[in-house]
This record gives structure tokens, sequence and C-alpha cells, in this order.
């Protein structure tokens, strides 16, 4: 289970599997499909649709800060101290707009800000 073909959810009952309103995401199978991502732009872009869409839990277009909070939190559960992710300090990086809620066009601003300069 977790991220199929594509970035589309599938289901599935294993105990590393995390219930969205889209389906089940097993994070060892979407931290498998992140490291496998090519560098090209679409592809960047496809994989940041698919976790957008996994941080908008209500899949109203947007990510606030509570949502954002909550996938951090999750991600930070399966990582080293020294590489836990700071939610606040990032979700005020990404809102580039200062809305309060992240939407998919200013995380695509960020990634190609960040490509300009990789």
């Amino acid at each position: 289970g977790g991220v199929g073909v594509g970035g589309h959810l599938q289901q599935s009952s294993s105990s590393n599997a995390v219930p969205t309103p889209r389906g089940f995401v097993n994070y060892k199978d979407f931290f498998e499909h992140c490291k496998t991502v090519s560098s090209s732009r679409h592809k960047h872009s496809q994989a940041l649709s698919a976790i957008f869409g996994i941080l908008d839990e209500n899949g109203d277009g947007v990510v606030t800060y509570d949502e954002f909070k909550k996938g951090c939190s999750l991600l930070n559960h399966r990582l080293p101290d020294s590489q836990q992710f700071d939610a606040k300090h990032l979700f005020r990086i990404l809102d580039k707009d200062a809305s309060g809620m992240l939407e998919l066009s200013e995380l695509n601003e960020v990634l190609d800000s960040k490509n300009e300069y990789s």
C-alpha cells in the first residue's frame, strides 16, 4: 500500500500507514517514492502536488498552519532530533503572502527559487 503509480494513494492496512481523507499513506513507501523522484521540475512539481494533497486534509485547496503542523509532526516522529522540522519557522518561509495558509503556487514558487540557486 501507500503511494502508488502516479502518486495516487492506495488503501493499506500496514501498521506504518496513516489514514488520510483520500486513503492511507505508508511512511516507508512515501519516503522511498520521494527519494526516487527525478530532479526535473515536472517530477518535482508532481511530488509537491502529492505532498500538498496529503497535507490538505479537508481538500479545500489550501494548507492551514494546523494542517502543516500536523504533517510536520508526523514527519518529525520518524526523524532524528537533529533533522526535525520547525513547523512554525518553515511555515513562515513558505507562506509568501503571509495569508496564514499555503497554496500550491507558493510552494512551487519556493521550489523554483531554490532551483535557480542550486
